[in-house]
């Protein structure tokens, strides 16, 4: 097939990691594929695969779509797979044009309107599919479940000589006890919950500390962690490099995610792998991750109070944290092969390069 794989995020997000693994994956089963992307995504897999790499504006216009459609028609595109919302609603609006088939994978689950006019969505869960029959109104018909963490990266748990440098390149020191999250500064992932809790914890164990990483997209959360913070100059570590997640997670006691909105997250799955016990709330596909909670502790989305209990039950207990870090890291590795969902997503693009093109549109 000849496939064009469309990223319009200018960050290596879950999406996009996962858009980039398949492209690599398809290119390695000989697909003739095309990557449209933006600037600063890591394509060096994707390139050393034979993916045919081309940045893109991704602009929405009579214009953007005109010059996309010939791209298209130079690399020959039978079928184009997106992977986020405004590569989304470019495809489709180029499939009412006489386009070729798109099919969409549901990476996130908010209102958009595309989705109804996509040929094929893929889900990675029931209840994502559920979401957009009911939501984004895509007929059943249409939907493919393809349960996946494509793009999670697996790591081993620390030795003492690289906790002890991950700690030292943080600022952090041998003795604290240390709460962290992997995931851009966003009003979805409410890192603001976290930082709260680790203030009102601070009381109780005053070597806590809340180390984020992730760049700061959102100008309304960042305030918020500031308020959450409360003036401690001593509660926060904040790195924003998105690259050597192993050895950030290499740091941590405890991992977070306190997200009101999440399909995977592939960031639980990687502390997972690393042996870390998982706090995490009820969004996603968490609860079948962390499963009747031996891998962690479940909460409600926005429940600070649960939340700091949970960090507690952890912090009192290091015998029971450890063993919830190794069946956190069992169930991580029954996970990481990816074989299955490569097949399945392969089909469903061999499925949708099948469908006859749209009549042309003015």
């Amino acid at each position: 097939m000849r496939i064009a794989q469309l990223i319009s995020v200018g960050v290596t997000n879950g999406a996009a990691r996962h858009g980039l693994a398949v492209s690599a994956e398809l290119a390695r089963r000989g697909h003739a594929v095309v990557l449209f992307h933006r600037r600063w995504l890591d394509l060096a897999a994707a390139q050393a695969a034979g993916v045919c790499c081309i940045e893109w504006g991704f602009e929405l216009s009579p214009r953007g779509l005109r010059a996309l459609r010939r791209r298209f028609a130079e690399h020959g595109v039978e079928v184009a797979h997106v992977h986020t919302s405004k590569a989304h609603a470019i495809a489709a609006a180029l499939r009412l044009l006489g386009g070729p088939p798109v099919v969409a994978t549901a990476h996130a689950q908010h209102l958009q309107l595309p989705w109804a006019l996509t040929d094929l969505v893929i889900a990675p869960s029931e209840a994502a599919a559920s979401y957009h029959r009911r939501v984004n109104l895509v007929a059943r018909r249409r939907m493919r479940l393809v349960p996946s963490f494509i793009g999670a990266q697996r790591f081993d748990p620390p030795t003492p000589d690289r906790r002890r440098a991950a700690r030292e390149r943080l600022g952090v020191t041998a003795d604290a006890l240390l709460v962290g999250q992997v995931a851009d500064i966003h009003f979805d992932k409410r890192q603001s919950d976290l930082v709260a809790a680790g203030a009102s914890l601070q009381a109780r164990w005053p070597n806590l500390r809340v180390a984020l990483k992730g760049a700061p997209v959102n100008a309304l959360e960042l305030a918020r962690i500031e308020t959450a913070r409360g003036g401690r100059d001593d509660l926060l570590v904040h790195d924003e490099d998105r690259d050597q997640v192993g050895l950030f997670l290499d740091a941590l006691d405890i991992f977070a995610v306190t997200s009101v909105r999440e399909v995977g997250p592939l960031c639980a799955l990687e502390a997972m792998s690393a042996g870390l016990p998982v706090v995490g709330t009820q969004v996603g596909r968490l609860p079948e991750l962390l499963g009747d909670q031996a891998a962690g502790l479940l909460v409600r989305p926005r429940d600070r109070a649960a939340l700091v209990a949970a960090i507690d039950r952890l912090a009192a207990h290091p015998q029971d944290a450890a063993r919830m870090g190794a069946a956190a890291r069992a169930q991580a590795l029954c996970r990481v092969d990816d074989a299955g969902a490569f097949d399945a997503i392969e089909a469903v693009l061999a499925e949708a390069a099948a469908l006859k093109p749209q009549p042309r549109r003015a």
